[in-house]
């Protein structure tokens, strides 16, 4: 375990960057040769060698290696990882060497069905995939539990939470980098009379319709434009006016909208503090398919946290196993 602390420490401390296999015959055959010798060799497991080809690895890489280990082995390499690694380890590495639409749609039917009943989940992947992927987990979840990811939402949340994630589920949101700022402006001043209306209950309605359907880059603006205008933040405005998991979605999606690496940062680092190491892993999955280089950065800026004291505590090690663009 201290050999892997170092590692990590390292790895954090000196920005070290992450490069692709060398150049050669077959590089994901001889990265399965690696990771079956690393679990069935003459000595003892050899984590350090594990760690050192998953966290090199993009995640289309590491779908190469598995089917280059089943090739070669005739079993599925997370079938060997299942019988030769324990524990937060063990579900990490199994994590990264799996499909990730697999893994997102066995997310969040954990979490719509009680299994691992975590929020959290949902808009985690909500916010971080887009339509396209967002269908291919659909079709996943359909393919694998013989049911339907909308009707498991509409079935096991209810109200305002029911309709804004059918809505990030369903909307096509715009990925344009384009800005109209006159829409930027209007949809300002909307949000905030949708919050604090002149007469009437606050409209959820219209938060959901706006933060789900415009392009990040638009709506970053936005809330650029809300803060201008109204000398408020519109997160402030939100938990004033709106209530439990709706409010925390809503306050997800702007947070995400102004920095995505800055959301993973604070969401990994809540997680660290939580002692949560379930999000910590899905978090982990997230941010290396995202190809967040900087996540580690915005850790460190965000948070101040210290080397030493993530060294401490030896159970998240695998929270360095992190990023690579694909």
């Amino acid at each position: 375990m201290d050999r892997l602390i170092s590692l990590m420490t390292f790895v954090i401390t000196t920005g070290l960057l992450i490069s692709n296999p060398a150049c050669g015959v077959s590089p994901y055959k001889k990265d399965a040769i690696a990771i079956h010798f690393a679990l069935v060799g003459p000595k003892a497991i050899d984590e350090d060698a594990i760690i050192n080809i998953v966290s090199q690895r993009t995640t289309c890489e590491l779908q190469q290696i598995s089917g280059a280990y089943e090739s070669r082995y005739g079993e599925k390499i997370i079938h060997d990882i299942r019988d030769h690694l324990t524990g937060e380890f063990e579900e990490l590495i199994i994590a990264l060497l799996t499909k990730c639409t697999d893994f997102y749609a066995q997310e969040l039917y954990n979490a719509l069905n009680g299994v691992k009943d975590n929020e959290k989940a949902l808009f985690d992947i909500f916010l971080t995939q887009n339509h396209i992927k967002l269908k291919a987990i659909q079709d996943v979840y359909l393919n694998n539990y013989q049911k339907s990811l909308k009707d498991d939402l509409e079935r096991f949340t209810t109200n305002n939470m029911k309709k804004l994630y059918i809505k990030m589920l369903e909307t096509q949101r715009n990925e344009s980098t384009y800005i109209n700022y006159i829409d930027a402006e209007k949809d300002a001043r909307d949000l905030y009379h949708a919050a604090i209306p002149e007469d009437g209950a606050p409209n959820p309605d219209k938060f959901a319709e706006i933060l789900t359907s415009v392009s990040y880059t638009q709506l970053r603006h936005i809330i650029m434009k809300f803060n201008d205008i109204f000398d408020q933040h519109i997160e402030t405005v939100i938990e004033n006016n709106f209530v439990g998991d709706f409010s925390c979605t809503l306050i997800a999606i702007v947070q995400y909208a102004r920095s995505k690496e800055g959301y993973i940062a604070n969401r990994l680092y809540d997680s660290l503090i939580a002692f949560d190491n379930h999000s910590l892993i899905r978090l982990t999955v997230i941010g290396k398919n995202l190809g967040l280089q900087s996540v580690r950065e915005a850790i460190q800026v965000r948070h101040r946290i210290a080397a030493e004291y993530l060294a401490n505590v030896s159970k998240f090690y695998f929270l360095y196993t992190l990023y690579n663009e694909d």
